[in-house]
Formats: C-alpha cells, sequence, structure tokens
C-alpha cells in the first residue's frame, strides 16, 4: 500500500509539474508584453517571464535569473503583474464564444501614474466585451473613463456608495 501510495504521489507531481509547464509556455510571450507594457517604469527590465522550478510557477525578471520578483517589486508592481498574469492567461485560453467580461477591484491601487496610464491604454485594446472596474479614487477613474471613451468605448459610471444610501433614505 504504501508503495502504491508513494507511485501514486509521484505521478501526480510529475502531471502537475507538467500541467505548470505547459501553462508557463502558452503564456511566456504575452506575460512577458502585458508585464512590461503596464510596469514600465520597472528599472531592472522590461517584462516579467514565469519559470518552472521543481514544483512551483516562479515569476522572475527578464533581467535577472533566479530572482523572485516577489522580493523585488513593490506593492503597486506586483498589482500590475498580477493583471499581467490574468490577461496573458485571458489572451490565451480566454473564450470569446460566450460571456466575454472582466472584473478587476480596484486594479490602479498603489500603482503610479505611468503604470496607470499604461494599464488603461491596454484594457481598451483587449476587445473584451465588458470590463467592470471598481475603485475609490476619484482621479484614477477619471483617467480611465477619459481612455476608454478616447478609444470609442462607451462608459457607464455607478456610485456604489450613493446607489447604496439612496435605497437606506428611501427605506427609512
Amino acid at each position: 500500500m504504501s508503495e502504491a501510495l508513494k507511485t501514486l504521489i509521484s505521478k501526480y507531481e510529475a502531471a502537475s509539474k507538467d500541467y505548470q509547464t505547459q501553462l508557463t509556455n502558452a503564456i511566456k510571450i504575452p506575460l512577458l508584453v502585458y508585464s512590461g507594457r503596464i510596469i514600465q517604469n520597472y528599472p531592472l527590465g522590461l517584462g516579467i517571464r514565469a519559470v518552472v522550478r521543481t514544483n512551483q510557477l516562479v515569476f522572475e525578471a527578464a533581467s535577472k535569473n533566479g530572482n523572485d520578483v516577489y522580493n523585488i517589486l513593490s506593492t503597486g508592481q506586483l498589482n500590475g503583474l498580477s493583471i499581467a498574469f490574468l490577461l496573458s492567461i485571458k489572451n490565451v485560453y480566454g473564450q470569446t464564444d460566450g460571456l466575454d467580461i472582466l472584473l478587476i477591484d480596484d486594479p490602479l491601487q498603489t500603482i503610479d501614474d505611468i503604470s496607470a496610464i499604461s494599464l488603461a491604454d491596454l484594457l481598451t485594446q483587449q476587445g473584451i466585451g465588458q470590463i467592470v472596474l471598481s475603485t475609490h479614487e476619484d482621479a484614477k477613474a477619471a483617467l480611465r473613463r477619459y481612455k476608454f471613451k478616447k478609444a470609442g468605448l462607451s462608459v457607464l459610471e455607478k456610485n456604489m456608495q450613493e446607489l447604496y444610501m439612496a435605497t437606506v433614505a428611501v427605506e427609512g
């Protein structure tokens, strides 16, 4: 029983690593491009790449082999990397024959102005059916509104606090 369990664990680990390697190879180029576009002020070069080490997916700077960017990037840059990873996955595996929607909660929080502009531009170029973004920062909402309208996309803004307060006033 012990040998059978070891064999099963070994097969699971090999399948997991194979899956991670396939995923990494599939998103390698989009991730490098998207992360380079979003994190434009990154001093170690443009773009973050994904590599598989042992049995984990690691993100490293394109110019610094072996350095996990989790220990190098700022919080805003890590947010940008997360969005770049999301867009890479959507670019490679996303299907447009169904619900084509992207929901991101406060994507510009802690992102510097250059990266915020780059991200807004990048989102307008994705051809996504509907993008729902939330923020509590008026200036960043205005930036996104401007960029989306400039790209010819329709924008509908809702102030959730005002909507909530209106329902409270009606009920009260």
